[in-house]
């Protein structure tokens, strides 16, 4: 919301049009506002806010409340919404358009919307004394109030709402995956298990004890969490993935020659949609930049522009080691996926994307690994014993406990990567919630004129999480539309903030400025309009599976 004093209207006064100039009667009369003003009140809060207006509303609201943020926290919460779980499709993706063509569109997209980000920066203070700390209020001063919200309303809303949904079908499943490991092969804490509607409950639990901090700037600690795990995450299945010997018979060449030039160009769609839709956190971009100080000797634009500098320079550390490690590991032995199939195994749990993707390199990692080192224990022990009959027997016990331990590991192995996954969730949750928290305060704080009391903020949040939790449970498959409806808010990312600096900075028309912008907004919404038409295609071909209430 921009930050603008509003004034008092009092009264409108019609003043008539001079004689010499009056010529008809429909002729417009001249209008003067009288506006209601104190003088001992003044629209800054101090001599160094000088030309800054205050809204009493901003103080309110979630996003705006403090401003008191720094570099740091700018970067926790940049990584934490920045990278994604569809990173480690990104070999899927490298499958299909080879080695070339994979990193060439990978970093195009990685610098365009790298661009779209700072151009968001720069016009989050583009109007001296006003702040658009919302992507949909900088949309409006931009577009216009009715196709500002054309445009950007069901997209923003599907970016948060449906986020947190995923987030909660995911983070479920997470559980579950936690528990299974735990138990091992113990029969009875396996009959004892949750089912998955009750842990999507568990999981939302948890987030809404922690939707109880009450700003952004409060979750910081919370985005350092996420943004420490989501790096480890990343490191540990493209480490692991490379130091593991490679299946034998890996290509890397094309292998779909028997297949129609239509499904070779939608296999490259898919692929290209799934590498625009690693890209995310634009929505929230204006809303991290919100929460720093800034004044007209210095405002916010530095100090967001080092922390975005920091934070995709280890984004682009993640994100390029999974594709290309994994590819190179793999080859084309990565599920060769359409983007709806590979989104449906992405959101099914951990367990399938990690065994079948990437997660296969731990484990097979894990099982040479103890088997050398086994292997040579037991033959340092068994060489001085002279009976066979002691020699077999130690043998058999070596490997007895060669296989506990490989089996202790692996369950290690994947039990850390679970948990390290749920810390995810759980931060990516916070950040996106807090975004529809504002929302809904905007609505009271609106109606009420004043700030929303402690219950009614922890209602608020308590009816969001459950309202959450219910559509989680209603569509547990909402995961497989996510290359459809998705790949709809693209525009976000690619389209949109190019239009706004057109819109908000006036460049020379036909300047190259004005041609850059122009062409990069219209070619995101090419692209966009050919992947959605893709995944469409390819979910009608393939199908969907809408199990309704039985997640």
């Amino acid at each position: 919301m921009a930050e603008m004093l509003e004034p008092n209207y009092r009264k409108i006064m019609p003043l008539p049009a001079s004689r010499s100039n009056t010529k008809t009667l429909g002729e417009p009369m001249q209008m003067i506002i009288i506006i209601d003003s104190e003088p001992s009140k003044d629209v800054t809060t101090s001599a160094s806010l000088q030309g800054y207006q205050h809204n009493p509303q901003e103080a309110w609201l979630p996003i705006t409340e403090s401003r008191n943020g720094n570099t740091f926290f700018a970067v926790f919460h940049l990584l934490c919404s920045g990278i994604g779980l569809p990173a480690l499709l990104l070999p899927v993706a490298f499958a299909t358009l080879g080695w070339a063509w994979g990193i060439i569109c990978l970093s195009l997209a990685f610098a365009w919307q790298l661009n779209t980000i700072f151009i968001l920066v720069r016009l989050h203070e583009s109007v001296s004394g006003i702040r658009y700390s919302r992507y949909m209020h900088l949309a409006l001063a931009s577009f216009g109030p009715k196709l500002g919200k054309l445009l950007t309303q069901f997209p923003l809303l599907y970016n948060s709402g449906s986020t947190c949904i995923i987030l909660i079908i995911t983070g479920g499943k997470t559980l579950d995956l936690i528990f299974k490991t735990l138990c091992d092969r113990d029969a009875m804490c396996h009959a004892k298990s949750l089912t998955n509607t009750e842990w999507f409950l568990v999981f939302t639990c948890l987030a809404i004890l922690i939707a109880q901090l009450p700003n952004l700037n409060s979750i910081a600690w919370v985005s350092l969490i996420g943004a420490i795990t989501v790096v480890l995450y990343s490191t540990l299945i493209w480490a692991l993935s490379i130091t593991k010997d490679r299946p034998i018979g890996i290509s890397y060449g094309q292998s779909d020659k028997l297949k129609s030039n239509v499904e070779k160009f939608s296999d490259v769609l898919n692929a290209l949609g799934i590498i625009a839709l690693t890209f995310k956190g634009h929505n929230v971009i204006l809303a991290i930049q919100g929460t720093l100080p800034s004044s007209p000797k210095q405002t916010s634009y530095m100090s967001m522009c080092i922390g975005v500098t920091i934070s995709y320079i280890v984004i682009a550390m993640c994100q390029y080691p999974l594709a290309i490690g994994g590819f190179w590991a793999y080859g084309n032995k990565a599920l060769r996926l359409d983007l709806h199939r590979a989104f449906s195994l992405l959101n099914s749990g951990p367990l399938n994307v990690s065994g079948r993707l990437l997660f296969i390199g731990v484990l097979g990692w894990v099982s040479d690994t103890w088997r050398s080192l086994i292997g040579d224990t037991c033959h340092s022990l068994i060489g001085p014993l002279e009976s066979s009959l002691t020699r077999t027997r130690l043998l058999e016990s070596s490997l007895t406990r060669a296989r506990l331990l490989e089996s202790s590991l692996t369950r290690a192995r994947l039990l850390e990567s679970s948990l390290t996954r749920a810390r995810l969730l759980e931060s990516s949750l916070t950040l996106y919630a807090m975004v529809v928290f504002d929302n809904l305060e905007v609505g009271y704080t609106s109606k009420k004129n004043q700030p929303c009391p402690k219950w009614v903020r922890t209602f608020l949040r308590i009816f969001c999480g459950g309202l959450a939790f219910f559509l989680s449970v209603t569509f547990p498959f909402l995961g497989s539309l996510a290359p459809l409806v998705g790949g709809a808010t693209l525009p976000l990312t690619f389209a949109y903030p190019c239009f706004m600096w057109i819109a908000m900075k006036k460049p020379r028309p036909n300047g190259l400025v004005w041609f850059i912008n122009m062409g990069l907004g219209c070619l995101g919404i090419v692209l966009t309009v050919l992947i959605v038409i893709a995944a469409a295609w390819t979910l009608a071909d393939k199908g969907l599976k809408a199990n309704f209430y039985k997640p």
